[in-house]
């Protein structure tokens, strides 16, 4: 069973702060894909990729929205499994364990975690 993480960003200053978070995961996803959602250079392309070399990119050419984005990014994930990432949320190190359990106990399509604040 393989895992992705799926996020859209526009890649704002900061944008990859949680980026280690789904990297160093208690269960390590198989794949990571960002959809960077607005035009950008091939310079600045090739300093995103060469930072973060295990994340698979996709770059638009135009702001397409964050549900356009997805989809777009949806044609890249290989994961049986695909856990949405935003660019602005912390995520705890077990998430994908975690959820992967719940699906396997379950049954279930589709698994939600809520919000815990972090003071």
């Amino acid at each position: 069973m393989k895992t992705s993480v799926l996020m859209a960003t526009l890649a704002r200053p900061g944008w990859d702060a949680y980026l280690p978070d789904l990297i160093e995961q208690s269960v390590a996803p198989d794949q990571i894909v960002v959809v960077i959602d607005r035009p950008t250079s091939a310079e600045e392309q090739s300093t995103i990729q060469a930072l973060w070399p295990s994340v698979t990119f996709v770059f638009n050419e135009e702001n397409l929205g964050v549900p356009r984005a997805l989809n777009r990014g949806m044609a890249h994930v290989t994961g049986d499994y695909v856990f949405r990432a935003d660019d602005d949320d912390g995520y705890r190190r077990d998430r994908i364990e975690k959820q992967l359990a719940l699906f396997e106990e379950s049954d279930a399509d589709l698994v939600l975690s809520w919000a815990e604040g972090i003071t």
